[in-house]
């Protein structure tokens, strides 16, 4: 691409950055020329194109001797590169996996070196995947339709009575345990010959871990209902099990995933995937829905029974199986089932009305049950935040403790003033400090400390400022407590005692 013809790009993502308002900055979008809307709409999708997989987090500067191979190949089809020629070269590379590892962070430090000085913020953010504008997919795709891959998805709202007792009770609701690991979506072409397993972004999932599940979906479509020639997607979660079968906690499993998506590196040997599935569609009811004014398919019973008779006429999966599922008539069944999954070592219920239909959006038809419990800790530290993120200048979050030392985590949650707040004033005023913590349980992994095992809260945010009433933290063995008591309260918080 001529030079000139991406030379606005670095004062366009600037102009964004400082403008206010999702509608001023599709004005500024909109107000592009043809030839710069060609270029901004390619830039905007090497950047924010989730199926595109870098495998590196960030640039690291390397030796010139480590570079100077990759300098010299780029530059010698590319004497003037422009971010457009940057970003094409990288991508075609990380296609055969030459962006992995340490060659990779070579090959990425050399490419933006060669970049002029108003370029390099741009290649930060295509490595980075983040525009850091303010401005995302489906904005962009409202100023320029579809001009970059959006992945659709159903969210659960977290239930309240009153949604619970709007829910089709005659009919009977159906109620899944919650699957702790990692949502995918299984895209199964019509000649069902190509899987593709992506995450809830669309960021694409690929490993030789995944092969036994690719040929189980594949399975499934063939005896799917008729998709119209648009082939099938699978919604599900996605769980690692350990080399005797036992599933790994969230954390561990997730991580593991996690790892796999952003550097490539496969599943520790022994540990295999597992995937539990709860709904399936043609992939045109799929891409077709863009929010709830444009619902999509069939409504949820009739899509559980087509997966329960795929389910029944394939006896050899091997890496799937049917989410665990119950057909109930009252909120009293419902509770004793979630009061049942929690005391077993589940995360909790999905509760989804049988008229449910699919749209890209959260729904109140599909509701979530899960514990919800607060806990009073000890402030010991800050946690340094992502030195790539909005607050490498302060901290990532409170470092916490219980009483006894037995249970340590970083607590989230917090507005930008009372971060600034804190990170100036901690020493004299926070450090030592109680403050409650809102959390959805023990975390049952456990890290060797000074004082035995340590163990963690699930997903743990600051619920109260200090607590200037109290000078004793809670326990272990009181959080163990409270979250027994909280399970017998259906998984809603208990007030706590001063």
């Amino acid at each position: 691409m001529p030079k000139s013809a991406s030379a606005f790009l670095p004062e366009l993502v600037k102009q964004l950055v400082n403008t206010k308002g999702i509608n001023a900055k599709k004005a500024i979008l909109e107000s592009l020329d043809d030839i710069q809307t060609a270029s901004a709409e390619k830039f905007f999708a090497f950047v924010l194109d989730p199926r595109i997989s870098l495998y590196q987090s960030e640039i690291v500067k390397v030796s010139p001797m480590l570079s100077h191979v990759h300098k010299k190949t780029f530059l010698a089809s590319h004497p003037d590169p422009c971010i457009i020629d940057a970003c094409m070269y990288v991508y075609g590379k990380s296609l055969t996996g030459a962006t992995r590892g340490k060659q990779g962070q070579a090959l990425i430090s050399a490419v933006h070196d060669t970049l002029a000085p108003e370029y390099q913020p741009l290649f930060n953010a295509f490595i980075l995947r983040d525009l850091k504008c303010g401005i995302g997919i489906k904005t962009i795709n409202t100023v320029w339709e579809d001009s970059i891959f959006y992945s659709p998805y159903q969210q659960s709202e977290s239930g309240k009575l009153k949604q619970f007792e709007g829910l089709n009770w005659i009919k009977g609701v159906y109620a899944q345990i919650k699957a702790d690991g990692m949502f995918f979506n299984g895209l199964v072409n019509a000649e069902f010959s190509e899987v593709m397993i992506t995450s809830r972004k669309g960021t694409i999932i690929d490993s030789p871990a995944l092969a036994d599940l690719k040929d189980d979906l594949a399975e499934l479509a063939r005896i799917a209902p008729d998709s119209n020639g648009s082939g099938h997607n699978f919604h599900g979660e996605l769980v690692v099990l350990d080399a005797v079968g036992n599933t790994l906690p969230r954390e561990v499993g997730n991580g593991m995933l996690n790892s796999m998506i952003q550097t490539g590196v496969d599943l520790p040997i022994g540990c295999v995937v597992q995937a539990k599935i709860w709904d399936v569609m043609s992939q045109d009811d799929y891409r077709s829905s863009t929010g709830k004014k444009n619902q999509v398919g069939l409504p949820y019973c009739d899509k559980f029974t087509q997966l329960e008779y795929m389910f029944s006429g394939i006896v050899d999966l091997i890496a799937c199986e049917l989410v665990e599922n119950r057909i109930l008539h009252s909120f009293a069944e419902v509770a004793e089932y979630f009061k049942e999954a929690l005391a077993r070592g589940e995360e909790g219920l999905i509760v989804k009305d049988p008229d449910l239909v699919w749209f890209d959006g959260k729904s109140d038809k599909s509701l979530k049950m899960k514990i919800v419990m607060h806990v009073d800790l000890f402030i010991v530290g800050l946690n340094d935040g992502d030195k790539n993120g909005r607050h490498a200048d302060t901290f990532g979050s409170l470092q916490c403790e219980s009483s006894c030392g037995k249970l340590a985590v970083g607590v989230h949650g917090m507005s930008d003033i009372l971060r600034q707040e804190i990170f100036d004033n901690f020493e004299s005023k926070w450090k030592g400090g109680i403050i409650t913590c809102e959390c959805n349980g023990v975390q049952e992994n456990s890290e060797e400390g000074e004082k035995g095992e340590i163990k963690s809260l699930f997903l743990p945010r600051l619920k109260s400022e200090l607590r200037l009433d109290k000078d004793e933290a809670d326990s272990l063995d009181q959080i163990r407590e409270i979250e027994q008591s909280t399970i017998q309260n259906g998984g809603k918080p208990l007030p706590r005692k001063v």
